[in-house]
């Protein structure tokens, strides 16, 4: 039986409804011993995602989530003049390569008694009449202005699929030069009141007879290839795989990369189904290959509600305009619905310039073939035009723009991406799902003047990263030399793939995009793309230069790191969470070393060379580091903080299982390390700063920190610098304290010394709750 939140008595008016599918709990395992799965820690997953039911008609769904059995979705969707008693189905699929499992499916009855509120609500999930978990949802309506038909508005969904079997179908490339294609998936609203007729296969076009035509034997085993090559082309996947949505003509453009491809325009070939707007780029060279055929868009579909083909056109005032048409010989639609074609276009992206155009129209064929042949030397879209330049001189300063005397720089630099970079590493499983036989999980160092400041995140499995982080810096010599180093991510040791090098130069507020050349070893290693934007300042008094802006950050999470701990995090799953933030400007705080305590003796035989099995111990300690504080798209979350607020959210505000948490940390020149430690844990090795540290012989700073309420429930960060294998003296606690107020502005910290009777108490009772 439904949920129902409806009053007697209340039907027959209209309400607008705003839907936000939020999460789901418990729900039934669509896959078991998943790769996936394995690596977060569970033995059953599923990929899960729910489509919605207006009255028994299908009218959207959420993109799918992978490898969870607790999917977060967070989708919201918008419908106008609902039947005030309509009920909404909600059913979950795990989302496969062939037929979608179902995994249950919750429902209720519109709601009368919110009216411009928001309420959320856990409904039952049922399979087959057992319980098969929870769906929390959040639901508002309004009255509706007037009668009129459901529709869905607000932004369109989308996803894209590239993949390296795709690109085999066609031998085509991507903007990227590689062996893949990309194929699109538009969720157009309100699909059957624009186009409620199906348009059949055409039975007068005699290539397509063999597949779709009863009167050949061997149809079902073709129809059943190209359903297949349908289905993988589509393929969801987390690393195939991106969604998103569309809020404006302008966002729709630049999902198709403005109609052009290698700075020439290019056709689509497109079916649209009650499904939604499928379509890939086609070109000439393709037009006889199976990508380029309605029917594998359509999945070899008996019939479509339209199809043909569209480009993108440049009107006289430089705007973009979608021209599509009817032309498939598959489907053949009739050109009296391309009103309706074109309406659907424009109800689905509003203030978008769209020409629906029959086939046989003579201007279409002549733009068509435009698009096969050599792109008009003014034409636009594509990437951006590039400076290039030698590695050692960029910007080059403008002559107008004289430096005052003593004037100092601020500059933001963007690291954008880099191409044909060397590969360090052959026959990684996720380059040949990507269709490449080398890759490197490639990340940028940046040095000022010998100084090592800022580095990026890796970017896994590719030869072709693109980073787009931003960093900002102050007081910048104006002939001080940059240097940009590219490493390849490991286990243990990062190799090496080459620098460049520029001297930094007044570009007066405007931002330059350039091309340096990357060498290694004297040799040519690839290209990298930066962007900055530098202008003068002239300093008050004597100053340094640093770093400001967002503090990144990257938390590991793995299940040999949990294993380690028996620790379970907040989705109570055997796995622990390790932190590292890139603070800025260590050494201005932080800047003498503290070498291990020789008087404590636990550590002796790690550090101490009177121990022969010392370096067999300290190499063990470092290779769990490493096992920690690996690297990889599913067991790192990589991110930026802000603001004090962001970095309390970042640790769960100190607390876990309701209860308050103790940090063991240390600090060395490449950043801020900790983790969780609770009383269960502390003679673990994962509570040993040690293993923070990697077994390094001094640190800059080591101890633990917690989280307490403040002045009116403010967060307070309390930190101190009991550290037995470190024992960092407390008169450097003022510098720590203003280490972190200075990458967290606005933070209120407290740093204590050990021996702090009430830090010790507090210690205590923590390490006790946990007992």
């Amino acid at each position: 039986m439904p949920v129902s939140f409806l009053p007697p008595g209340a039907d027959g008016a209209l309400v607008d409804v705003d839907l936000e599918i939020v999460s789901a709990k418990g729900i039934t395992a669509g896959d078991y011993l998943g790769l996936g799965a394995a690596l977060k820690g569970s033995l059953s997953s599923s990929d899960a995602y729910v489509t919605i039911e207006i009255d028994g008609k299908l009218v959207a769904w959420t993109r799918p989530i992978f490898d969870t059995l607790e999917p977060e979705w967070n989708e919201k969707f918008f419908f106008k003049n609902v039947q005030q008693n309509s009920t909404f189905k909600l059913t979950l699929f795990d989302k496969d390569i062939d037929a979608d499992d179902e995994l249950g499916a919750a429902q209720f009855n519109t709601i009368h008694t919110i009216y411009d509120t928001e309420t959320t609500f856990d409904l039952p999930i049922t399979l087959q009449e057992n319980k098969a978990g929870t769906i929390n949802v959040k639901v508002g309506l309004v009255d509706a202005d007037e009668f009129a038909v459901v529709q869905e508005v607000g932004p369109v969904r989308h996803s894209v699929h590239s993949s390296f079997t795709a690109g085999l179908l066609t031998m085509l490339t991507s903007k990227d030069d590689r062996l893949e294609s990309l194929a699109y998936r538009v969720q157009l609203h309100n699909i059957p009141q624009f186009l409620p007729t199906d348009n059949e296969w055409n039975k007068n076009y005699p290539t397509i007879q063999r597949i779709f035509s009863p009167d050949y034997p061997e149809s079902p085993v073709l129809r059943q290839a190209v359903m297949t090559q349908h289905a993988v082309i589509y393929q969801h996947g987390e690393e195939r795989t991106k969604y998103g949505s569309i809020a404006s003509p302008d966002d729709f453009f630049e999902l198709v990369h403005n109609g052009r491809r290698s700075d020439k325009p290019v056709l689509f070939t497109y079916a649209i189904t009650s499904k939604g707007w499928y379509f890939s780029e086609t070109g000439a060279a393709f037009f006889k290959d199976m990508l380029s055929k309605h029917m594998l868009h359509s999945g070899a579909a008996f019939s479509v509600k339209y199809a043909g083909e569209f480009h993108i056109e440049q009107t006289n005032d430089d705007t973009l305009k979608l021209v599509i048409d009817n032309n498939s010989g598959t489907y053949a639609p009739p050109q009296e619905q391309l009103p309706q074609l074109q309406a659907l276009m424009e109800s689905n992206f509003p203030g978008i310039i769209c020409e629906a155009l029959d086939r046989d129209d003579e201007a279409l064929i002549e733009a068509q073939f435009s698009a096969m042949g050599q792109a008009p030397s003014n034409a636009k879209g594509g990437l951006p035009a590039l400076t290039h330049s030698t590695p050692t001189l960029f910007p080059l300063p403008s002559d107008e723009s004289d430096l005052p005397e003593n004037a100092v720089l601020d500059v933001e630099l963007e690291v954008v991406s880099a191409k044909n970079i060397i590969a360090g590493d052959y026959l990684g499983v996720t380059a040949l799902l990507k269709g490449q036989l080398s890759s490197s999980d490639a990340y940028a160092v940046i040095e000022v003047d010998g100084q090592i400041v800022a580095w990026t995140h890796p970017v896994f499995s590719t030869l072709e990263p693109v980073w787009n982080e931003k960093f900002f810096f102050k007081n910048v010599r104006p002939d001080s030399l940059c240097k940009l180093y590219l490493f390849d991510k490991d286990v243990n040791a990062d190799d090496e793939l080459g620098e460049t090098q520029f001297t930094a130069a007044n570009t007066d507020g405007a931002e330059s995009t350039f091309e340096l050349a990357i060498s290694l070893n004297g040799r040519r290693a690839g290209t990298i793309v930066v962007k900055v934007k530098s202008f003068p300042v002239e300093p008050m008094r004597r100053v340094l230069f640093h770093e400001y802006g967002p503090v990144r950050y990257s938390v590991h999470s793995s299940v040999t790191a949990g294993l380690m701990t028996m620790s379970t995090s907040n989705e109570a799953r055997i796995e622990s969470l390790a932190y590292h933030i890139q603070l800025h400007n260590i050494p201005q705080f932080l800047p003498t070393e503290h070498e291990w305590n020789k008087d404590y003796p636990t550590i002796q035989r790690i550090f101490s060379p009177e121990y022969p099995g010392s370096p067999v111990l300290r190499q063990a300690i470092m290779t769990q580091h490493a096992v920690i504080y690996t690297h990889g798209p599913m067991n790192t979350k990589y991110g930026s903080i802000s603001s004090p607020i962001e970095f309390f959210k970042l640790i769960h505000d100190g607390r876990r299982q309701g209860k308050p948490v103790l940090f063991t940390y240390v600090i060395t020149k490449n950043g801020w390390y900790f983790s969780e430690t609770g009383a269960a844990f502390f003679k673990d090795m994962l509570s040993k700063h040690m293993l923070h540290s990697g077994a390094a012989f001094s640190v800059l700073y080591a101890g633990e920190f917690r989280v307490d309420n403040y002045l009116f429930g403010e967060p307070k960060l309390v930190i101190d610098n009991d550290s037995g294998t470190y024992a960092p003296p407390k008169e450097d606690l003022p510098q720590l304290k203003a280490l972190i107020e200075n990458n967290f502005p606005g933070m209120t910290v407290e740093a204590l010394d050990r021996e702090n009777e009430d830090q010790q108490k507090t210690r205590k009772e923590i390490l006790e709750s946990w007992m």
